[in-house]
């Protein structure tokens, strides 16, 4: 069977639990029983088994994973398939384990990448282009509410594949929503909005389904016209978007960097400093900031004073969370914010979350602690004036 035709009904489908790897002496011991893929090995049979299941058997595991079936009757003698999957998820950084069996391919991937890894796998599949249509006079925008919109801002954000810095700003009302339409079909959707108290003159989304992207322009004209938006922002990771802000806007400006993680760093605690979770009194006795609300994690110093304080805000789209955080300014440039921003990485996986993180494009010292703690840029915010 055609690889393209494979992609096409790859029907991932993410497991419950954590599974593990483990070395068994042979197929008599009795965490055999529960393995959920074995292989003979010169050093033992190998096994993956969930991880309650190695822990109540006292095996010795590794490489916490999650347990990805592709639902696709693939043919053993398939060519290509492993090959585009594995390259996809090495793409965004992501570890694959494939074990095949005879109906199915099985993939484990780190525990924390296993929400990631599916959006991934979904956005494989490649649309069936349709016929060409008048998309000018087809082209249209109307007003809805969001829930009309969301089954198709769930493909958007499937496709993004990275933290959308303003996900949230949907459900707490701050935007206005527009269905994109050609003819009577719904293909997309754009959403204008703007910060509390402002205007809703800001075009912030604008997803437009794979098979009629060669609409996209017209369809962004209609969106202009029934929004009267006056300015776009859009991330440089959002690829439409972008191009549509330098084919509309003017006066562009770039003052945010995103950051997300390129890998795991070791930094060791600075002298006399801790790192953990802050109590109420700790809080309320922490150094007055003034760029970042009190965290709930921090660093204290040997007399139990809170220097520098983090947290996790997790009000983005799944499995994406910001970190934040402030060093008390008697403090800095020793290294505190490297670490801090290095736990709280950990603190974010631990909790199911893939840790991401921005600043401005001018704060050289925030950049550099960034990236000491293994958070490298990845995109730009842009902004721009709708040119009428």
């Amino acid at each position: 069977m055609d690889v393209h035709a494979l992609l096409q009904s790859l029907a991932p489908e993410l497991h419950d639990g954590v599974f593990v790897f483990a070395t068994l002496p042979d197929a008599a011991h009795p965490a055999a029983r529960s393995a959920v893929a074995t292989v003979c090995e010169r050093e033992g049979l190998s096994v993956v088994l969930r991880e309650v299941d190695a822990a109540a058997a006292g095996v010795p595991a590794r490489f916490r994973s999650a347990r990805i079936t592709l639902g696709v009757n693939s043919p053993l003698e398939a060519v290509g398939l492993t090959a585009a999957v594995a390259a996809a998820l090495a793409d965004v950084g992501i570890a694959c384990n494939v074990v095949a069996g005879a109906a199915h391919d099985h993939l484990f991937v780190p525990v924390e990448h296993g929400a990631t890894a599916m959006q991934v796998l979904a956005g494989l599949r490649r649309p069936t282009l349709p016929a060409p249509t008048n998309a000018r006079s087809a082209a249209g925008a109307r007003r809805v509410a969001l829930d009309l919109v969301l089954p198709m801002r769930e493909e958007y954000r499937a496709a993004m594949r990275c933290q959308i810095v303003h996900d949230s700003w949907h459900l707490r009302g701050f935007t206005d929503s527009f269905l994109l339409t050609l003819g009577e079909v719904a293909v997309g959707y754009g959403s204008v909005g703007g910060a509390p108290g402002d205007p809703r003159e800001t075009l912030k989304e604008f997803f437009v389904q794979p098979a009629h992207r060669a609409a996209a322009a017209d369809l962004f004209e209609a969106l202009l016209a029934e929004s009267g938006a006056l300015r776009i922002e859009a991330q440089t990771n959002d690829v439409l978007l972008t191009l549509m802000l330098f084919d509309r806007a003017t006066g562009i400006t770039a003052p945010t960097i995103l950051f997300a993680d390129a890998g795991t760093t070791r930094h060791a605690p600075p002298d006399g400093i801790t790192f953990g979770p802050l109590d109420q009194a700790d809080r309320a006795g922490a150094f007055a900031h003034t760029r970042e609300p009190v965290g709930e994690w921090g660093l204290l110093d040997r007399e139990r004073r809170v220097v520098a304080t983090g947290g996790v805000a997790r009000h983005y789209n799944p499995p994406y969370a910001d970190l934040f955080m402030e060093v008390a300014g008697t403090h800095r440039r020793r290294g505190l914010g490297t670490y801090l921003a290095q736990e709280l990485k950990r603190v974010c996986y631990e909790g199911g979350r893939v840790p991401g993180a921005r600043c401005r494009h001018d704060n050289a010292a925030s950049r550099r602690t960034l990236q000491r703690a293994g958070l490298l840029p990845c995109a730009r915010i842009l902004t721009g004036r709708v040119v009428r």
